[in-house]
């Protein structure tokens, strides 16, 4: 038997973490973290907060009335101190009394047996539990007769509150101790609520039913090539639909822009946990033995289209048309006439690039119809890559470049 909470929020979204807390342009301590998606994810979305120098600090605690007021506020509700006060001896008329004492009276919360709330106190993890699962207005079972941690006692308060967390796949922990008596921290309460806003999102019954499609991103090679740790192998990924300019090419000078990609596919992507989407249309490797995919960030964010758009890539069709190619042709059409990334002013004017017409006498070059930023000499196997049905040869690079006059040399001769 089942009996309902009531249903507090739908979906929690947190404006602050804590009082001290402003916002930040990155946070600079949480790569590598255990919890870096699910801290990342919050703070895209706006509902998490680094410190005034920029850090996150996830191994710092949580006390119990920073949680409430987060939750609260969660709920679009600013109370006042007029209606709500004095509801627990120790909670009066402080800055958080409002936001405890209307918890109180949503039956969040209840107080210590002695009748205090001890706003002051770290919260420690199934008083958070509780909270999050009350929030979410999700069934408590009446009764726990399976053993779920070795620290977790079947028929103590918090039991059902653990069950239901655990069986929506909230917790970190899958088995052996909880850790139920241990102080809330701020990247264990930001991985919870991560999760329990990915199942409202998607519309889930568990967190597994979307973390089994998650990929761990272990090395960023440059703005469309990465590695994933899949199945316990390193994999490496070619997004589709999407071409950077090159960084680490042997013999090649740095693109256009290419470190600009590269820094921002590592600030958006490495140590992340993405989703792989394939596209039948283009097949499961290319000749390289490199995946084909579009990387999606767990807010959904199409990453392949996310860099077009924001003029960090060129919209690229290899060969075949693609399932979003509209979506990307039309993303990039947006990037140049507002003149972002690449397509600004100057962006690609440099000393760096050369022309190198004097010094690559007596090759062929070759290049697609379609190119929009790069054209190969013939001993550039690259070049092969080009689709065949679009493929135009130049018996000299002079020639090449009154045709593609704005294009840049891919590798040297």
């Amino acid at each position: 038997m089942f009996k309902k909470i009531s249903k507090l929020l739908s979906l929690l979204v947190i404006t602050a973490f804590l009082t001290t807390v402003v916002s930040a342009g990155s946070l600079t301590d949480i790569s590598g973290n255990k919890n870096q998606t699910a801290i990342q994810y919050l703070y895209d979305k706006g509902v998490i907060s680094g410190y005034p120098d920029g850090t996150f600090q996830a191994d710092k605690t949580v006390n119990r009335a920073e949680l409430i007021k987060i939750l609260v506020g969660g709920k679009g509700i600013t109370p006042s101190v007029s209606d709500y006060k004095n509801c627990f001896p120790d909670v009066k008329e402080q800055w958080f009394a409002p936001y405890i004492c209307y918890a109180k009276t949503e039956n969040w919360i209840s107080g210590y047996p002695d009748g205090t709330f001890k706003p002051e106190k770290e919260v420690n993890k199934v008083e958070a539990l509780k909270m999050l699962v009350n929030s979410q207005g999700y069934e408590l079972p009446t009764e726990v007769s399976e053993q779920l941690y070795t620290d977790v006692d079947n028929k103590a308060w918090y039991a059902s509150f653990v069950q239901v967390a655990k069986s929506k796949g909230l917790l970190e922990e899958s088995s052996g101790s909880l850790g139920a008596s241990n102080p809330m921290k701020r990247g264990g309460i930001s991985e919870n609520i991560f999760r329990a806003m990915i199942i409202s999102e998607k519309g889930l019954t568990s967190f597994s039913e979307f973390e089994i499609n998650l990929y761990l991103v272990s090395k960023v090679v440059d703005g469309d090539t990465i590695d994933v740790s899949m199945n316990g192998k390193t994999v490496r990924v070619r997004l589709i639909g999407v071409d950077t300019p090159e960084t680490v090419g042997p013999n090649e000078p740095v693109g256009c822009f290419g470190k600009e990609a590269s820094d921002i596919a590592k600030l958006k992507l490495l140590n992340q946990k993405v989703v792989l989407e394939a596209d039948e249309s283009q097949g499961d490797k290319d000749k390289y033995d490199r995946l084909l995919r579009y990387v999606i960030l767990v807010d959904g964010t199409n990453f392949n289209e996310w860099l077009i758009s924001n003029g960090y890539g060129h919209e690229y069709t290899y060969d075949k048309a693609y399932k979003y190619q509209e979506d990307f042709q039309d993303a990039e059409l947006n990037a140049s006439e507002s003149k972002v990334g690449l397509w600004a002013d100057n962006a690609c004017s440099s000393d760096s690039e050369s022309d190198s017409t004097t010094s690559n006498d007596g090759y062929k070059f070759y290049v697609s119809s379609k190119a929009k930023s790069k054209y190969y000499c013939e001993t550039d196997p690259a070049w092969e890559e080009l689709s065949k049905a679009n493929l135009l040869e130049y018996d000299s690079e002079e020639e090449l470049k009154k045709d593609f006059p704005n294009l840049v040399l891919n590798q040297e001769c």
